[in-house]
């Protein structure tokens, strides 16, 4: 019996934790983002205030590794700053709107990965905190087979010469051709027909990446070969 309180009293408690937790990060408080090294791209982490109040939310950084070579900056719901700082305190919340922390990178041509660490927590409630990850991959596309959705793109012929031809491209955001070390040298974005036809006989011959993205945020992705 004495076991069986114990646990009610634990599970009480965890569930008042709950109610009582001020902030949530959306969509992950371990964001992985990836993109090519010749490109400025945000990699963003909002926190949704849970208060149904005004929350005003303070972070730190707590650790970052990233390449000296990469153009860095970050902004959060106040202000933008030219790398990453030790810490901030954003504008004040209200219960309809989002913080965030954003980092902007552009890696200059020079492939890697990336990561930052903060500590971020209610301004007025210091022991209301939580962490959040950055993972930034410039030119390291291995790891966004874990992200690949049903594999519907098609590009043809394979190993090509002269003019490839990509079908199945209906509900894409953008499709893009990539060298092997992370370059873009085909981009189209927005109102992308089904079948694309394309003029690859100027590019150095060598192992590429066709990637497509739709608009949720799923990736489909072909090894392309152009001799």
């Amino acid at each position: 019996m004495k076991k069986f309180y114990t646990l009610l009293v634990v599970c009480f408690v965890f569930v008042l934790s709950l109610q009582s937790q001020h902030f949530l990060f959306s969509p992950t408080d371990n964001y992985e983002g990836y993109q090519s090294v010749d490109e400025y791209k945000d990699h963003v982490v909002y926190q949704d205030n849970l208060t149904g109040g005004e929350l005003t939310l303070s972070w730190e950084n707590l650790s970052y590794d990233i390449s000296q070579e990469w153009f860095v900056t970050m902004c959060d719901f106040g202000g933008c700053y030219t790398g990453i700082p030790a810490g901030g305190t954003m504008l004040p919340i209200g219960d309809t709107l989002q913080g965030f922390l954003k980092i902007t990178v552009n890696p200059n041509g020079f492939a890697g990965t990336g990561t930052a660490v903060f500590r971020v927590w209610d301004y007025k409630h210091p022991e209301q905190m939580d962490t959040v990850y950055f993972t930034i991959h410039a030119g390291v596309f291995t790891g966004i087979d874990d992200k690949i959705s049903v594999n519907q793109l098609h590009a043809y012929p394979n190993p090509a010469t002269d003019w490839i031809t990509i079908e199945n491209l209906e509900n894409q955001s953008s499709v893009k051709l990539i060298s092997q070390l992370g370059q873009i040298v085909l981009e189209q974005e927005n109102n992308i027909s089904e079948q694309w036809r394309v003029n690859v006989s100027e590019f150095p011959p060598g192992i590429y990446f066709l990637i497509s993205e739709d608009y949720s945020g799923n990736f489909e992705k072909q090894k392309l070969i152009i001799k």
